[in-house]
């Protein structure tokens, strides 16, 4: 799962760190009106929902995937030949495995934890 993901979201989850870094040392330093500091608030809090869909169908391609080995199970597997339910054990036995989605072995799709960076609750540092 992780070869058709993996260096494309590396590149979009870093654009957004630097976008969201861009408006939010703006905001700080170099904005003094009230409009332009908004502005920079809603852009930095915008380009972080940018990514939510990416966290939200990562989760639910790991949620999916889980759950791949029951439904081979719900089959109809006894009425079908040897070769298929040896096939069907060699199936159930690969999807046992955890799939975790990652870009580049760097970060796990969270959705919880980009939640609670979204909502102030996470303490950084």
């Amino acid at each position: 799962m992780e070869s058709f993901i993996s260096i494309p979201m590396l590149i979009q989850f870093a654009v957004t760190a630097m976008n969201v870094c861009i408006g939010i040392a703006a905001f700080l330093f170099f904005v003094t009106e009230p409009m332009g500091r908004t502005y920079c608030l809603f852009y930095s809090m915008a380009i972080l929902l940018e990514v939510f869909p990416t966290y939200y169908f990562g989760i639910d391609t790991e949620l999916w995937f889980g759950k791949i080995h029951y439904a081979a199970f719900s089959c109809n597997c006894t009425t079908q030949s040897r070769s298929f339910k040896k096939k069907l054990m060699l199936f159930v036995e690969g999807s046992l495995k955890q799939n975790t989605a990652m870009a580049v072995h760097v970060d796990r799709y969270c959705l919880q934890v980009v939640m609670l960076l979204a909502s102030g609750r996470l303490n950084i540092l």
